[in-house]
């Protein structure tokens, strides 16, 4: 491939065959502004909960700390900005147009102007069930910055940003991830390209929310798991991998499954290399409880759940439905309502504005292809099969999440008779088995052209990003009758974009050219000559176990 660059970590230096090559870094770029310039595609609190997410930024920048569920309300300074984005226009388009009563830029007022972070009253603010780790990173930036007096829509243009460069290194875990399996060069750099493919994925990541944390934690604590379920059994690493477990603990619910991936991974590690590593797995496990799990033992002792609900004792209002009596239930109704939700908005859903997005039908099909690229993967295409355990151990996270998805759901659907939280944003903890599955099964069916496969991928991926990108623009930007094109588009977005003319020009620019460095890249590396780099032994370290 093309020159490799090695990063350098405190505490756990990675063995000299991590060298990520220049593809892979660019696809890191690419990741980032793909990410930025969806933020400027969706204006100011548009995205899922967004008010609720700034609010608590701002809560902890304030001095408020983490309330308690139900002692949380929505300050005044974001709700009454977020106000001019949530009227009876919101649907009108353009949706410059239809966005009549934000301000002129240059005359949007701080979130102090607004009220501060006095109480709005209204609901509580719900995202008090989260763990704070993501907020108080937000926080430490915006109070380093002085961003606190900014214009609102700087201030969350600012925490947007953020959580783009928080995930864009997920290309560059997903291809270690690869090359630790020793997927071979061309399928480590395809499963690198494939966790860019996701439109979805990218719109997540150019919002505010905590979804991003959980994504790259996880990721990175899978990269950790790979290493000890193929034989790093030292303790340097099983201090890492508990300090990843915790701070994907502190990220969000989903990750209370995940000691079970360490455990399971230390197995794995043990049977294959015949030795016992029960001290290393002590170290996993404490390290990721002190660090993580004391969050969730916390919200035992206080409020006698380990998750209460965001709401506390409001949660009824919420729902706007009473209990019903059990009778008949409509199962097939209910399956279909998940296959519907999920299908559709892994791929590309987006929020308050959640068109456009694939139909059922198309999501459907192509999440069949990856469910059938990923079993083949699997059962063919490992040139080692002792590493076929931990491929299927970097599967799990996704049907751990879509278990405890359905099951939240069915309790609701069953007492409520409604469906909630099937959103396939949640899935995306788990985007690095499946691209690294689908990357080998592609890599096996190729063969001697295997060579061909990261430009083949990276076409695929720019052509599927750059189409969803333009519909959501002009679906968003243009009117009903679409004229103008996506010139006209640009110009209604910096009329509501915060960071001046030009600027969402020059970014959808450096989008662009990310996108064609990533695929001047990948051919250069299919015509330049590829020595595929020598494994490293297997480090086992049996005196430090």
């Amino acid at each position: 491939m093309s020159a490799a660059i090695q990063p350098r970590f405190w505490l756990w230096r990675l063995p000299a065959s991590f060298r990520p090559p220049a593809v892979v870094w660019a696809l890191a770029v690419l990741a980032f502004f793909l990410s930025v310039s969806a933020s400027l595609a969706l204006p100011s609190y548009l995205g899922y909960d967004e008010p609720q997410h700034v609010d608590m930024v701002v809560s902890l920048v304030s001095g408020d700390g983490w309330p308690a569920p139900g002692d949380r309300h929505v300050s005044q300074g974001v709700a009454r900005s977020s106000g001019f984005y949530y009227g009876q226009q919101l649907k009108t388009r353009p949706l410059d147009k239809g966005l009549t009563d934000v301000p002129p830029r240059g005359q949007r007022p701080s979130l102090g102007d607004l009220g501060g972070d006095a109480s709005a009253g209204g609901l509580p603010n719900q995202i008090v069930q989260h763990p704070p780790l993501y907020y108080a990173g937000e926080a430490l930036v915006v109070k380093l910055l002085g961003a606190q007096d900014w214009p609102y829509d700087k201030l969350v243009g600012l925490l947007r940003i953020l959580t783009a460069l928080l995930c864009a290194p997920l290309p560059v875990l997903v291809w270690g991830i690869a090359n630790r399996l020793r997927a071979g060069p061309p399928a480590a750099v395809c499963a690198a390209v494939l966790s860019v493919g996701v439109p979805g994925l990218s719109r997540v990541a150019g919002l505010v929310n905590n979804d991003g944390m959980l994504i790259i934690s996880t990721t990175a604590l899978l990269l950790g798991l790979t290493y000890v379920a193929t034989g790093d059994l030292t303790r340097r690493t099983g201090i890492v991998v508990g300090l990843l477990t915790g701070l994907a603990l502190l990220s969000k619910g989903f990750a209370l499954t995940f000691p079970l991936l360490v455990v399971l991974a230390y197995l794995m590690g043990m049977r294959r290399e015949r030795v016992r590593a029960l001290v290393p797995l002590a170290w996993a496990l404490g390290v990721g409880f002190v660090t993580g799990g004391l969050w969730w033992v916390r919200n035992l002792l206080l409020f006698g759940a380990i998750q209460p609900s965001g709401f506390g004792d409001q949660l009824s209002k919420v729902t706007g439905a009473k209990v019903v009596p059990r009778g008949y239930i409509d199962t097939a109704g209910f399956w279909n309502v998940v296959q519907d939700r999920l299908t559709r908005t892994f791929w590309g859903g987006v929020g308050i504005a959640n068109r456009p997005t694939l139909t059922k039908d198309t999501g459907t099909a192509l999440c069949i292809a990856v469910g059938v690229l990923v079993v083949l993967g699997v059962a063919l295409g490992m040139r080692e099969r002792r590493n076929r355990g931990p491929l299927l151990l970097l599967l799990l996270p996704v049907p751990l999440v879509f278990g405890l998805l359905v099951n939240n759901s069915w309790r609701d659907f069953v007492s409520y008779k409604q469906t909630t939280g099937l959103q396939g944003r949640y899935l995306y903890c788990g985007i690095a088995g499946l691209a690294v599955a689908v990357a080998i099964a592609l890599d096996r069916a190729l063969g001697r052209w295997r060579g061909a496969l990261p430009v083949l991928t990276a076409a695929l991926v720019v052509w599927f990003q750059y189409t969803h990108s333009v519909r959501l623009i002009n679906g968003l930007w243009l009117g009903p009758g679409r004229t103008g094109g996506l010139r006209q588009a640009v110009k209604g977005m910096e009329v509501i974009t915060p960071w001046g003319a030009g600027f969402v020009g020059t970014v959808l620019v450096l989008t662009l050219l990310s996108a064609l460095g990533v695929l001047g890249l990948a051919a250069h590396g299919m015509f330049a000559r590829v020595t595929a780099p020598e494994a490293e032994p297997q480090q086992t370290s049996h005196s430090e176990s």
